[in-house]
């Protein structure tokens, strides 16, 4: 019966082993899942902090594209300006300023007065698109920097994510491990208690011949 004894005590012992085993799987699985929730969680804040600058950087350079696609209109820009009220307020001021200046030194009727009269427009019309070229020049400048700053926002992000894609890859491959370990664990159990009662049940029975064989030796 010693066989049979030790054989069901270490099937009791394989059991409670494969109770700590399944419990052990249960805690890396609660940990790995921890970890795939932190990482995913990092995605997200990075999504959040990083997208609105992405979303500008493709706002400003749709814009960029935009600009260059028009282009400076600088007749367009003239026409606009010598129709509009600027430049009859300042071809106004400008004629009556150059005006008094001649009656002041006495040339109101010189060809160098009628000249500087004849070039107010121009001179005007000039002004206007300098100070437009510069704006244009600055709102692109400025548009640029945007869609710059978007861009590597963009690249950031993209980073972040092919990083936790692959942190998310190796912690799916545990989880896997995990998961198929709690699947075959009831079974080697058990398979492990069946051996080992067969072992011992075995041994009883390999012992049995040689007891009575004693018994009977005895009996002579």
């Amino acid at each position: 019966m010693g066989g049979i004894v030790s054989g069901v005590t270490n099937a009791v012992g394989g059991l409670l082993g494969g109770i700590g085993t399944n419990k052990q799987l249960k805690q890396q699985s609660k940990y790995t899942d921890k970890a795939m929730g932190a990482q995913r969680e990092g995605l997200q804040t990075a999504q959040n902090y990083l997208d609105p600058y992405v979303d500008a950087g493709q706002d400003a350079l749709s814009q960029v594209q935009g600009q260059l696609s028009d282009g400076f209109d600088r007749a367009g820009l003239l026409s606009d300006f010598y129709g509009g009220q600027e430049y009859g307020l300042m071809s106004n001021a400008a004629n009556n300023a150059a005006l008094a200046s001649a009656e002041a030194t006495g040339t109101l009727g010189a060809s160098t007065t009628q000249n500087r009269l004849g070039s107010i427009a121009a001179q005007l019309g000039q002004n206007y698109l300098t100070q437009m070229y510069q704006q244009y020049q600055d709102r692109f400048s400025n548009l640029m920097d945007i869609a710059g700053t978007g861009a590597n926002a963009g690249a950031q992000l993209g980073g972040f994510a092919t990083g936790t894609a692959n942190n998310l890859s190796g912690l799916y491959q545990t989880k896997g491990n995990i998961q198929g370990q709690k699947a075959a664990l009831p079974w080697m159990t058990a398979a492990y208690m069946n051996n080992s009662i067969g072992n011992g049940a075995a041994q009883d029975l390999n012992s049995a011949p040689q007891a009575a064989g004693s018994f009977f030796g005895a009996m002579i």
